[in-house]
């Protein structure tokens, strides 16, 4: 929610955008792909197109103009998503993430592993748990009786 125009800019494929982490203070390093790329493109020539692009402006801002805050991105999830998914949130995107990457790769060790680093976790044990392995791991065990 903090990323700025000048941040993304001048990044095509391959380049990277660091964030600093709000909660943890490490720097977290995205590589940029095709979508991320096209998607900026096209955004931030609509905003142009509108007169409301400014280099230094965040990308991200609420009607008030202001950036958004996680209360309110979840108000909007909420609504978007009633009746479908009522306990939707931010979080539950950032865990939809890391399970669409699990997944992806195959329900791997590794991909858990990379996970971990990403999520910032201090072990794999905590990822397997974030993302609900381990309870799917013992109804299997139920399961199989």
């Amino acid at each position: 929610m903090q990323i700025k125009h000048s941040d993304l800019v001048n990044l095509k494929q391959g380049d990277y955008l660091t964030i600093k982490e709000q909660k943890t203070g490490k720097i977290r390093k995205i590589q940029i792909n095709n979508k991320i790329a096209d998607s900026y493109n096209y955004l931030s020539a609509k905003f142009k197109s509108m007169g409301l692009y400014q280099p230094d402006d965040f990308i991200f801002k609420s009607q008030k103009n202001t950036v958004f805050a996680t209360v309110s991105i979840n108000r909007i999830l909420k609504d978007e998503f009633a009746g479908y998914a009522p306990n939707i949130s931010t979080h539950s995107l950032r865990k939809s993430f890391g399970r669409r990457v699990y997944d992806s790769n195959n329900k791997s060790e590794h991909a858990l592993i990379l996970l971990s680093d990403m999520f910032c976790h201090s072990s794999v044990a905590i990822t397997r748990r974030y993302l609900g392995l381990r309870q799917e791991e013992i109804d299997s065990v139920y399961m199989a009786l």
